[in-house]
């Protein structure tokens, strides 16, 4: 058994997400006989005095630092969090903790990360099942080295397993041990996982080689369980978290029906893709039974031509029907773009802004540059252009502009056509 202290370290603020991967973490390390406690950096005046004193407090064996994110990807203004994060992990082994790093930032960067941060060990992937297995084997005295995701160092060498990538479906999350009144403001404050993993290749997007490119689906009666627990939290906010919540479609349907049955009284978020066959009158009708308010409509393009170039599974005719059925049972939707991939040009940012004075979104938000992520088609032509040679560069934040678009004036064009919709806050 050991003292277990899991820290979020995300302070990037652009919806406030709540520390997801932790609350998943918090049943099978307590299963396993440990003593486990939450600290939660997202709102903390001061980060840094705030770690060191739950540390002093609980005096944990081992801090697992939850990494969510490596930067905001905007190339405008880019933040980068590992500077910081550094600073924690250093906190920690300072009082003579085990660190062990985890999250989806470091599943992106297993090796560069451990090396970077001056961690003890990390976990790549889902950590529900790798770290309770790290936790023992550190308690025997001697390292299993076959543990899924373990990530550690071996005679100066850092060596990395394979992740696993389904421990979501053998977990439920722990919200009553994690403080969420910081995130009751927002719309959506608490958060439950429906699925993982993605069978889309999206050109710029490394959720395949992170976590998976087959769905690992739940069981619509955790969901529904996770959701009542969250309720009994004073937490009727809800996002359902997935990248593409409605493929397949019939999945999406019988967790939907499930909440709608429980008659639970959430507001509901998720994100949706305008895949052909995977939207139709009855799904919107039971996301509206069953508390849906607002969806993100994930179509990153509303240019025919840049949804070839980014690789996605439709077509603009799909985006509209889909947007078609949002407006028909009055669910708002919001849509985020990302601009400047492969071929994109002034003809392409114009197509896109005038399919978006059509489509009526509820809201938009937008970046230029695509930030490029290792294992995606994107980092590939990037390579072919020479815009980057290795995969290690893109450690550091490094984007993908368009050689035919000219930035500074594709954000005075857009701006001025979201003024003129009413879409510029």
């Amino acid at each position: 058994m050991m003292r277990v202290l899991l820290a979020y370290t995300n302070r990037y603020r652009f919806m406030a997400p709540p520390p997801v991967g932790i609350a998943y973490l918090i049943g099978p390390l307590r299963a396993a006989g440990n003593q486990v406690k939450v600290v939660d950096l997202m709102f903390a005046v001061d980060p840094a005095t705030e770690l060191g004193k739950a540390i002093d407090d609980f005096k944990p064996d081992l801090v697992g630092f939850s990494i969510r994110n490596i930067d905001n990807q905007n190339m405008g203004e880019t933040e980068y969090f590992p500077l910081r994060e550094k600073e924690y992990v250093k906190i920690a082994r300072d009082k003579k903790a085990i660190t062990v790093l985890g999250g989806t930032a470091f599943t992106t960067f297993p090796v560069r990360m451990l090396d970077y941060m001056d961690a003890d060990y990390g976990i790549a992937g889902q950590g529900e099942r790798s770290l309770p297995m790290l936790i023992k084997s550190l308690e025997s005295g001697c390292l299993d080295e076959t543990i899924p995701g373990l990530v550690w160092r071996d005679n100066g060498k850092i060596r990395a397993n394979p992740p696993d990538l389904d421990g979501y479906a053998a977990s439920r999350a722990g919200w009553e041990a994690i403080e969420l009144g910081g995130y009751a403001s927002g719309l959506f404050p608490g958060a439950v996982v429906t699925k993982s993993g993605c069978p889309h290749k999206c050109a710029y997007c490394n959720v395949t080689s992170s976590f998976g490119s087959s769905f690992i689906f739940r069981d619509p009666a955790d969901i529904v369980a996770e959701i009542k627990a969250l309720k009994g939290l004073h937490i009727s906010g809800i996002n359902l978290v997935d990248a593409c919540f409605n493929v397949p479609m019939g999945y999406a349907k019988d967790v939907l029906r499930a909440i709608a049955a429980a008659h639970l009284n959430v507001r509901i978020h998720t994100s949706l893709v305008p895949v052909k066959g995977h939207y139709d009158d009855e799904f919107f009708e039971l996301f509206k039974s069953a508390g849906g308010v607002l969806v993100s409509l994930g179509t990153e393009t509303l240019s025919e031509k840049m949804l070839k170039s980014y690789g996605k599974p439709f077509n603009m005719d799909d985006v509209r029907a889909c947007a078609d059925l949002c407006r028909k049972h009055e669910v708002p939707f919001m849509v985020h773009a990302l601009f400047g991939g492969p071929g994109e040009s002034e003809e392409t940012i114009k197509e896109s802004m005038e399919a978006l004075r059509q489509l009526h979104c509820s809201e938009f938000v937008y970046s230029i540059g695509v930030r490029l992520m290792p294992g995606t088609a994107l980092f590939d032509i990037a390579k072919k252009e020479g815009v980057v040679k290795e995969a290690s560069e893109l450690f550091y934040p490094r984007f993908y502009v368009s050689k035919c678009l000219d930035v500074e004036w594709a954000d005075r064009y857009i701006k001025s056509k979201l003024k003129e919709y009413g879409l510029l806050k």
